[in-house]
C-alpha cells in the first residue's frame, strides 16, 4: 500500500509510504509501476509475515557422480526410497547420506517417474524402469524383464477352426502371449492346437490342467513356420464341462500402426517378359513358368501386404493332377526390411494339410515382391509349360483385368521402443482414480501417448495408443484438472489445436474408455518440466510466459483456454534462452521455476492481480540469481535442487551457496518505481527518509537515493538480536528487542523531479524489510 499527501504548493512537509511490498514489474514503464511493485528486485521472498526478505541460501547435501538428471521417491508402507539419476546410473540415496548404486546404464539426459500399486516407473528415452522394493532395499530392472504376459484368446477349440474368445490386448512390451482351449470329448482329435497369431515365432511351453486343478507341462511338436502345436500324447478332455484345460505360451510377431495403401499395376508394366523359372520337385518332375514384374517403386514403405487379384480374373491351381478353378486368389505377406514373405490361401484346405503335402501342390499363379533393376517390383509366376507325365501344358491369360496391391504401413519403431522411448508421464484413471499411467515423449512417434493396464505398470496393451493430432508438433506433458479432465498439451505449431482433452468413462460393461476432443488453438508449451498443479491453477510454460488452464466465463461449450497468470515479468522471462530447459515446482504456496540460472518465483498467497475486465488475474512473482538449478526436487518437508556438476543442495543447509562449500554473498536489493510524488509539475524536496526494517541475526540494511541516475546511499546500518540459540560472537549483541527498526536517513536532495529509491543489504549478511518513508516538501513550479 501506497500513499501521499500533495498541495499547490507551500513548504509544509508530505509523506510518501511505501508497504505491503508486491514483487516485480517489468511489464510497465517505470512511471507507471505502481509503488508497491519494483522494476528490479533481486534474491528477495516474502517472508511469514508476507514482507520481503532475503532469499535463503543453500547448502550441499550430497554429491554424485555425473549431473543430476532426476530425484525420485518409492514409498511403500512406512518406508520412503530416494533414488538419484545421476548421469547415467540410478543410485539409492539413504537417509544416513550413503549411496548404493542400482543400475548403470541410463540415459544422461532427465528422466521423469510416477508410482502406482507400490512400484515405480522411471523414464529417460532409453528403457523404461520398474523399481520395487525387494526385503528392505529397492530393486531395478527394465520393464521388458518382467513384461505382463496376456492371455488374448479364451475357450478355443482344437483343430483349425478353434473360435474361442477374445479376451487380453498384447503387451507392448513383450512378444509373449498365452491362448487358453477347451478340449470337450468330440474336439480331442486332431491332436492339433491352433493358436490366434499367424506369425509364431518361438512356443515356450504347453501346460494341462488335470482333474485335481493343478496344471503340468506336456509334450508336444512343432514345425518352424507353424501357426500350430500337436500334443504328442493326444488330447484329452476338460475335466469341468467349460473349463480351459490346455494352455500355449508362445511368441508371435507383429506390424505396427497400421494403415491401407494400394497401387494398380496392369500388363503394360511387364518390364521382363522372357525370364524362364524352373520348378523342380521331389518326384524329379519339373514345371516352366514364366516370370513377369511389376514396378513398384524404390521403397516400400510397409511390412505386410495382401495382394489380390480383381474377381473375374482366371487362376487355376494344380493338386494331384487335377486342375482347380477359383475366381480370386488373395495371398497375405509379411515383410521384413529385406524380403517380402507371401503365404496363400485355400478354401478347401487347412494351412495344416497344405504343409503336410506342399510337395504335391503347384499354383498355376505365384506372387511376391522382389529387388529387381534397383526397384521394388511384383513378381507374378505363371506356368508357361511343363514336362513329364502328369502336367498339362497351361497357358497365361492374355489380359489380366488389373492386380491391387493393398499393405499396411506401419512405423519404424517395434512395439517395446515405443514404451522405452518416452520421457514424460501422469498417472490419471476413471472418477479421478489414478490407476493407469500414461506416457508420451518419444521422440520417434512425438504425438503419440500410451496407457498401461489398470493398475499395472508391466502391461502395456498394443491398442491403448492414441494419435494426437499431428506428428509435426510434439506432446509436450499433461495437467489433470479440476473436473476430472486430463488435459495433454502440444508445442506450437501453425494453426493445429495445443490443447486435447482427455476424458475416462466406462462403457456398458464396466470397461474403461478414454476419449479425446480437441480443444483450441492456443499458447503451446515450451518446456516438458514445467508442468506445476499451484494454488487453483494448472500452470503451464509457453513461449509466451506462464499460462494457466481455465474455463472462461458464459461460456457454452465447457471449453477451456490459456490464461496468462505472469504479465508482470514477461519480458524477462520470454527472453531466457532455450526455455525448454526450464524446471518448475510447487511448494509451499510458491511455484518455482528455474532456468539459465534465474529463479522466477510465483506467490499464491498475495493478493492476485487483476489487470484487465474478462477476469484474468495474475500472480506476484520474485526474482533470484545465482541458483543453477538442473532438477527440483520437494520432499523430506523442503526444497532441494540437483546441479549439473553433481550437487543435491538444500535450503539453509550449511549457507555455503556456491556448492563448494565456500560462502558467498547473496546480493539482495528492491528499487522503487521512478518517482514524482504526486505531481510533474513542482520541484520536490527530500527532506528525510527512513527504513522499516526486521531486525535478524547479523542483518544489514541500506538505503540509496537514485537521483538523474546517479545512485548516492544515503544510510547503511547492521543489526543483531541476541539469541541463546544462535550465538555468533563476532557480532555478539545484547539487544532483545525483535520488534521492527525505523532507521532514518538525514539526508536531504534538492529540486528532485524523479527519484528511486534502493533498499539493499550488505551481500554477507541477512536482509528484510517492512516499508519505506519519505519526507518532502513541494517547491517551485518546473520551467523546463
Amino acid at each position: 500500500m501506497s500513499n501521499f499527501n500533495f498541495g499547490s504548493g507551500g513548504a509544509a512537509k508530505r509523506t510518501l509510504n511505501i508497504e505491503n511490498f508486491r514483487g516485480l514489474d517489468v511489464a510497465n514503464s517505470p512511471l507507471d509501476i505502481a509503488w508497491e511493485r519494483s522494476p528490479d528486485c533481486l534474491n528477495l521472498i516474502p517472508g511469514k509475515q508476507g514482507f520481503p526478505v532475503g532469499r535463503p541460501c543453500w547448502g550441499r547435501l550430497a554429491e554424485f557422480e555425473g549431473r543430476i538428471n532426476g530425484i525420485h521417491v518409492l514409498t511403500v508402507g512406512a518406508g520412503r526410497y530416494r533414488l538419484v539419476h545421476h548421469g547415467t546410473k540410478l543410485s539409492w540415496w539413504q537417509e544416513d547420506g550413503s549411496q548404493t548404486l542400482l543400475y548403470s546404464s541410463m540415459a544422461d539426459t532427465r528422466s521423469s517417474a510416477s508410482q502406482l500399486k507400490g512400484k515405480m516407473c522411471i523414464l529417460d528415452g532409453k528403457a523404461a524402469l520398474l523399481v520395487q522394493v525387494t526385503g528392505d532395499a529397492p530393486t531395478v530392472a527394465k520393464l521388458t524383464a518382467g513384461a505382463y504376459v496376456p492371455t488374448t484368446s479364451i475357450g478355443r477349440k482344437a483343430g483349425s477352426n478353434p473360435g474361442g474368445t477374445a479376451l487380453e490386448e498384447a503387451n507392448m512390451l513383450t512378444d509373449r502371449r498365452k491362448n487358453t482351449f477347451c478340449i470337450t470329448a468330440d474336439t480331442t482329435e486332431p491332436g492339433y492346437l491352433y493358436l490366434d497369431s499367424q506369425a509364431v515365432s518361438s512356443v515356450y511351453g504347453v501346460k494341462r490342467r488335470m482333474s485335481n486343478g493343478i496344471w503340468e507341462s506336456v509334450s508336444y511338436s512343432r514345425s518352424a513356420g507353424n501357426n500350430f502345436v500337436k500334443i504328442t500324447d493326444g488330447l484329452t478332455a476338460t475335466p469341468v464341462s467349460g473349463m480351459d484345460n490346455y494352455e500355449v505360451e508362445f511368441a508371435a510377431q507383429r506390424v505396427g500402426d497400421e494403415q491401407t495403401k494400394s497401387v494398380t499395376v496392369s500388363d503394360a508394366d511387364v518390364t521382363d517378359e522372357d525370364a524362364l523359372l524352373i520348378w523342380s520337385f521331389p518326384s524329379g518332375s519339373t514345371m516352366y513358368c514364366q516370370a513377369y514384374y511389376f514396378e513398384l517403386g524404390e521403397s516400400l514403405p510397409f511390412r505386410k501386404a495382401e495382394i489380390v487379384l480383381k474377381p473375374g480374373v482366371e487362376c487355376y491351381e494344380y493338386a494331384s493332377g487335377n486342375f482347380k478353378e477359383i475366381s480370386e486368389f488373395a495371398l497375405a505377406a509379411t515383410t521384413t526390411r529385406q524380403s517380402i514373405f507371401l503365404g496363400w490361401s485355400r478354401d478347401d484346405k487347412t494351412l495344416g494339410e497344405l504343409e503336410d503335402a506342399a510337395e504335391r501342390y503347384a499354383r498355376y499363379i505365384d506372387i511376391s515382391v522382389v529387388r529387381y533393376g534397383g526397384k521394388w517390383c511384383l513378381w507374378v509366376s505363371a506356368i508357361h509349360g511343363s514336362t513329364g507325365s502328369g502336367y498339362a501344358n497351361v497357358s497365361y491369360p492374355d489380359e489380366w483385368e488389373k492386380i491391387t496391391v493393398s499393405w499396411r504401413e506401419e512405423t519404424e519403431v517395434d512395439y517395446p521402443a515405443r514404451i522405452n522411448g518416452c520421457t514424460i508421464c501422469q498417472l490419471y484413471g476413471v472418477g479421478g482414480n489414478a490407476d493407469r499411467l500414461f506416457i508420451t515423449g518419444n521422440s520417434l512417434m512425438p504425438n503419440y501417448d500410451w496407457m498401461s493396464g489398470f493398475e499395472d505398470l508391466t502391461y502395456w496393451p498394443d491398442t491403448g495408443y492414441t494419435r494426437i493430432g499431428g506428428e509435426a508438433s510434439r506432446v509436450m506433458g499433461y495437467s489433470w484438472l479440476s473436473d476430472g479432465v486430463l488435459a495433454v498439451h502440444k508445442e506450437a505449431c501453425g494453426s493445429e489445436p495445443t490443447i486435447w482433452y482427455r476424458k475416462g468413462s466406462l462403457d456398458a460393461d464396466g470397461n474403461a474408455i478414454f476419449s479425446l476432443a480437441q480443444g483450441a488453438v492456443g499458447v503451446g508449451a515450451a518446456s516438458s518440466g514445467c508442468f506445476v498443479h499451484f494454488g487453483d491453477d494448472n500452470l503451464l510454460l509457453s513461449g509466451q510466459g506462464m499460462y494457466a488452464i481455465s474455463h472462461v466465463a458464459n461460456e457454452a461449450v465447457n471449453e477451456r483456454f490459456a490464461q496468462s497468470r505472469s504479465w508482470f515479468i514477461n519480458p524477462r522471462l520470454t527472453a531466457e534462452p532455450e526455455l525448454a530447459e526450464a524446471q518448475a515446482i510447487s511448494f509451499r504456496g510458491k511455484c518455482y521455476l528455474a532456468v539459465n540460472g534465474h529463479v522466477y518465483i510465483a506467490d499464491s498467497e498475495a493478493p492476485k492481480t487483476y489487470i484487465d475486465k474478462g477476469g484474468s488475474y495474475q500472480y506476484d512473482w520474485w526474482y533470484w540469481e545465482g541458483l543453477p538449478v538442473r532438477v527440483w526436487y520437494a520432499g523430506e518437508g523442503s526444497l532441494m535442487f540437483g546441479t549439473e556438476n553433481g550437487l543435491i543442495c538444500g535450503e539453509g543447509e550449511g549457507c555455503s551457496d556456491t556448492f563448494t562449500g565456500d560462502t558467498v554473498p547473496i546480493e539482495c536489493h528492491w528499487l522503487t518505481p521512478v518517482l514524482d510524488f504526486g505531481t510533474r509539475a513542482y520541484y520536490k524536496k527530500i527532506k528525510n527518509a527512513y527504513a522499516i526494517a526486521e531486525p535478524f541475526n547479523n542483518s544489514c540494511v541500506k538505503l540509496s537515493y537514485i537521483l538523474l541516475g546517479i545512485e548516492n546511499e544515503v544510510m547503511s546500518r547492521r543489526m543483531s538480536v541476541f539469541d541463546f540459540n544462535n550465538i555468533d560472537f563476532s557480532d555478539f549483541a545484547f539487544e532483545t528487542d525483535t520488534m521492527p527498526r525505523n532507521i532514518p536517513t538525514n539526508s536531504k536532495a534538492k529540486k528532485v523531479m524523479f527519484a528511486q529509491f534502493k533498499l539493499y543489504n550488505e551481500p554477507v549478511l541477512s536482509f528484510g524489510f517492512y516499508g519505506l518513508t519519505a519526507l518532502y516538501t513541494v517547491g517551485g513550479k518546473y520551467k523546463g
